[in-house]
């Protein structure tokens, strides 16, 4: 599907990229260098889109995707018509960023329409990838806690992928799907921070 999409400039990109805190610091270096060349905001959603993605032949494929935040009491809602629950360090993260795409690096949000009663997906317009719909896809991959939850994966490969959980305890862990082309395990990374500051470096 092509977005309809406003160009900017990137120096009001970049103002934007900067507003994310400084836990997110990897992304907004990443993005921030994205965005240098080329940016647009996309109408309906205000997600940030950026570089043309061409290794995936479609007419509005970017190289990074950065959805808007998401008010924390609309999260709230969207956990209890989800019977779904976040934790606090994700929270954080939605609420400054309600997921984000990075190349082939894709990090779970909680579209605004998933809070409505009944949940829907709203296809007519640009939307992060929904983290409650993780408990059903952590099937592809190899074996975590039923207390860890994903909340991001990355493809690798022609048919390579990793899914990215987060623990109780806040370490971040990756399982693969299989394929000879990743390992069935990677990590833990300490924390969030930590993980996208590994992983970011690898996404292309």
């Amino acid at each position: 599907m092509e977005w309809s999409k406003t160009p900017i400039t990137a120096e009001e990109a970049t103002k934007r990229i900067e507003c994310l805190p400084e836990f997110l610091r990897p992304i907004k270096e990443a993005a921030g260098a994205i965005a240098s060349k080329s940016a647009w905001i996309e109408d309906h959603s205000g997600a940030i889109l950026a570089g043309h993605y061409l290794d995936m032949g479609l007419i509005d494929a970017h190289d990074l995707v950065l959805f808007p935040p998401i008010s924390r009491e609309i999260l709230r809602i969207y956990e209890k018509v989800n019977d779904f629950s976040l934790p606090d360090i994700l929270i954080e993260f939605l609420a400054h960023l309600n997921g984000c795409n990075i190349f082939d690096l894709r990090i779970y949000g909680a579209p605004a329409s998933m809070a409505r009663n009944p949940p829907t997906i709203d296809r007519s317009r640009c939307t992060p990838l929904d983290i409650s719909s993780g408990r059903h896809w952590r099937v592809g991959y190899a074996l975590a806690s039923e207390d860890d939850l994903l909340f991001a994966s990355k493809n690798v490969g022609d048919d390579g992928q990793i899914g990215y959980f987060i623990t109780p305890a806040g370490l971040v862990i990756g399982r693969g799907n299989g394929s000879p082309e990743v390992d069935e395990r990677s990590g833990p990374w300490s924390n969030v921070t930590d993980w996208l500051a590994s992983e970011i470096g690898q996404v292309r």
